[in-house]
């Protein structure tokens, strides 16, 4: 048996009977991602514009034959992750013990709202002013692991600094024992994850989403705060109306990776040459070096996750942009996702503002309804 690992949420899977290059679903999160075979020599399968880009010109545009597919940058650097430094013991320990309630002076805990590789976060009662809260709590068993702890801090420290309606907000934070926690907002609502796994976005949805996600991230970076992992599991989707409704609130969470340009060097968790993130959303030279990474490594995110809310699909190898499947409403959004998704971060765009305008006239042309609509998308 050949197993390989979903890149989003690591679940193993069984890939022996599946060629290099062959696209398969994760059965526990539900996104599409490419297998590669390392028993099997491979031709890579090109990552990006420049390959896509290639795949669309006629042969005598391309000089005939079809150019050498060129390998990816994951494919020529070795990615490393914060999590490579996690000792065998608590590895063991994580894996074999259920979570347990912690037990934290002035809190009562509800109940479980979800468990990842660093710890729990828990629904919790804050007794001293009668509220509901999210607990998020650093597993007992990484309270030795120095990386881990400065990363639960840093989280802390880039909360604090962001104070806004579309980012998680940040109450305490602080130690019981060996149990480290942040004491945070609880958002009733559900993720972004969820919502994509019901079904495609329409426009409009994936519009207002996105533009909220830019907002969070345009405040974020022009306070020094780079994200450097969202993705759909980390935005949650806050909502007092029915789920179906479409008015839900972007909340965008779990800052444990961001960088915090421009403080405390006691705060950086990553070494030089080091990839962290998730690999399927980061961007080419966060593969290569976390550390140097600015802003447009969040946009190129951002392009990815609108790509999969309006496809289903994540933008790998020689991928088709919207239009090209059919969805001719969404002529405008394939030049806010070509140049989203741009290899090079000069050539994407300099800002969230920047691309949450452009964002908001694709929205509008797809939506513009009757002929006038027609013909503007068809001008372009």
């Amino acid at each position: 048996m050949i197993r390989q690992r979903c890149p989003n949420c690591q679940e193993a899977h069984d890939v022996s009977v599946y060629v290099t290059g062959r696209r398969i679903a994760c059965g526990r999160c539900g996104i599409r991602f490419e297998v590669v075979r390392e028993d099997v020599p491979r031709r890579s399968t090109g990552r990006g514009l420049e390959s896509h880009r290639a795949a669309r010109q006629p042969d005598e545009l391309r000089g005939g034959a079809p150019p050498q597919e060129r390998p990816t940058e994951l494919e020529r650097q070795p990615s490393l992750s914060l999590e490579a430094t996690l000792t065998r013991r608590a590895t063991t320990a994580i894996a074999r013990e259920p979570p347990k309630p912690p037990e934290i002076p002035g809190f009562e805990i509800v109940g479980l709202l979800g468990r990842g590789g660093m710890g729990e976060v828990w629904r919790a009662r804050q007794l001293s002013l009668g509220r509901e809260v999210a607990l998020k709590t650093l597993s007992s068993h990484l309270a030795d692991e120095p990386d881990f702890v400065r990363r639960f801090e840093k989280e802390a420290a880039a909360l604090a600094a962001l104070s806004h309606p579309n980012v998680v907000s940040i109450f305490d934070r602080g130690n019981a024992g060996d149990r480290y926690f942040l004491v945070m907002e609880l958002v009733a609502g559900r993720s972004l994850r969820e919502r994509i796994s019901l079904g495609l976005l329409a426009a409009g949805e994936a519009g207002a989403i996105g533009s909220q996600l830019l907002a969070a991230m345009d405040y974020a970076h022009r306070r020094g705060v780079v994200h450097r992992d969202l993705k759909p599991e980390n935005i949650l989707l806050a909502s007092s109306a029915p789920p179906d409704s479409h008015d839900e609130t972007v909340k965008v969470a779990d800052f444990g990776l961001a960088a915090v340009l421009g403080r405390d060097s006691a705060l950086h968790v990553t070494r030089p040459a080091v990839a962290m993130g998730t690999l399927s959303y980061m961007a080419p030279e966060q593969r290569r070096d976390a550390r140097s990474v600015d802003g447009r490594a969040d946009l190129y995110s951002v392009g990815v996750i609108l790509f999969e809310m309006l496809t289903g699909e994540l933008p790998l190898g020689r991928f088709r942009l919207p239009s090209e499947r059919g969805q001719a409403g969404h002529r405008r959004f394939d030049a806010v996702l070509e140049r989203a998704l741009q290899e090079e971060p000069e050539s994407r765009y300099a800002n969230a503002g920047e691309m949450a305008r452009d964002l908001a006239r694709a929205v509008e042309a797809a939506e513009e309804p009757g002929v006038r609509g027609w013909i503007k998308r068809l001008r372009g």
